[in-house]
């Protein structure tokens, strides 16, 4: 290579390593901030969770402490014959009981809010991944033979992150506190209250559960529906695309057939293009994409374009006695570009369409978190914890309306 040439294809070359640098620094800054922030929020959603069970536990071995107090009373002794130290001991138990559901209360809050942080920023990281996953996918048709097994590496690494941050996004369960009997001898009017009163937060607690599980449903339904829809495009575009007609004429130019001849302007048509006028839209494919063919030889003076078998001119009964000469091979790329043809904006995002449909295939069915089956165990399993929610709720609701009849009975 001599000087001016290598100067030339470093010209050339320039341009595109700028653009691919420009690409890659604009995706990756926003993944890696995307990623952060579902760190991050995780993180939170984790040590809330921990400051609640801390708390939870000291509230069970404080309602131990009130159950032990209240039957070593007496469990049919009147509260004002009960002697003064155990009253004192008891109230103050109860005053930690009432400032400690207070707390949790207060923390069971904060624990939704960053629940629903941690949703969103996780639903950014799946939307981010899509388009890096996107950007990727657009950028294969420009890599050569070389580079393409390491950005397929990538492209799959992410297609896994995403396909672990959709499973991810399902709401997280909480924990029902246990609530004490309401048939004890010794609940008070307020105590009741108090009781119907944590009852009936927790049913709003599984409300705001159930909304979110409702919202992660339509959106893994609507993902399913755009899978299958993706499947079938895929399927229809191998069986009838320009691809599977490309290879068609491909076998059909190996099995002897040619490309017909080009017209000219005043000239007459050949034998090969009257009877290959008759062949469907096959031939009109050959026809359109072989604009560029070698003319196939001429017919003879005085001979009927329109007559005699559909093989003349092909086995060498033409009168000349010569063999006909081989079929003109045909480069046809992948993505159905004419041979000499250039690739246009318009061929190469249908190229990359069709190879992103096909992904999973290309992949060998290692991302099974993209396939509608995966996307249809989710949904069951979601509807599932749906059900069982409704029914503590319903649980909840029902134990709200028992604790306050009863606390009414108990003031009159």
């Amino acid at each position: 290579m001599n000087l001016s040439s290598l100067l030339i294809a470093l010209c050339l070359l320039g341009p595109l390593a700028a653009l691919g640098a420009a690409n890659g620094a604009s995706g990756a800054p926003a993944l890696e901030a995307a990623r952060s922030g579902a760190k991050d929020a995780r993180a939170t959603v984790d040590s809330l969770e921990q400051s609640r069970a801390a708390l939870l536990a000291a509230a069970d071995a404080l309602n131990a402490q009130i159950v032990r107090l209240k039957g070593a009373s007496g469990a049919g002794r009147p509260r004002t014959l009960m002697p003064s130290g155990a009253r004192g001991e008891l109230g103050s138990r109860l005053e930690q009981a009432q400032a400690l559901a207070g707390t949790l209360s207060t923390l069971d809050r904060q624990v939704e809010a960053a629940r629903a942080q941690l949703l969103r920023a996780e639903e950014g990281l799946g939307a981010t991944l899509d388009t890096e996953i996107e950007r990727r996918r657009t950028q294969l048709g420009g890599v050569d033979l070389s580079g393409r097994s390491a950005a397929m590496d990538a492209l799959r690494s992410l297609l896994l992150e995403r396909g672990r941050a959709v499973g991810q996004t399902a709401p997280v369960a909480g924990r029902t506190v246990s609530l004490p009997g309401v048939d004890t001898a010794l609940a008070s009017s307020t105590e009741l209250l108090e009781l119907a009163d944590e009852a009936r937060d927790h049913a709003e607690q599984l409300e705001a559960q159930l909304s979110a599980l409702g919202v992660r449903l339509g959106d893994l339904q609507s993902r399913r529906r755009v899978l299958r829809a993706a499947g079938t495009f895929a399927r229809d575009e191998a069986l009838f695309g320009e691809d599977a007609r490309n290879r068609r004429v491909v076998r059909a130019s190996g099995d002897g057939l040619t490309a017909p001849e080009a017209r000219a302007t005043g000239g007459r048509p050949s034998g090969n293009e009257a009877s290959g006028a008759t062949r469907g839209d096959d031939a009109e494919t050959i026809e359109s994409q072989a604009g560029a063919a070698a003319p196939a030889a001429p017919s003879p003076e005085g001979e009927d374009p329109s007559g005699g078998s559909d093989f003349d001119g092909a086995l060498g009964d033409d009168g000349a006695g010569a063999p006909p000469a081989p079929p003109t091979p045909m480069a046809v790329p992948v993505g159905g570009l004419s041979p000499g043809g250039r690739f246009s904006g318009a061929d190469l995002s249908e190229t990359l369409t069709v190879d992103l449909a096909l992904l999973p295939q290309l992949l060998g069915g290692s991302v099974g978190q993209l396939s509608p089956s995966a996307v249809g165990d989710q949904i069951r399993a979601l509807e599932a914890r749906r059900r069982e929610l409704e029914r503590t709720r319903a649980s909840l609701e029902a134990r709200q309306k028992a604790l306050e009849e009863r606390a009414r009975a108990v003031t009159e």
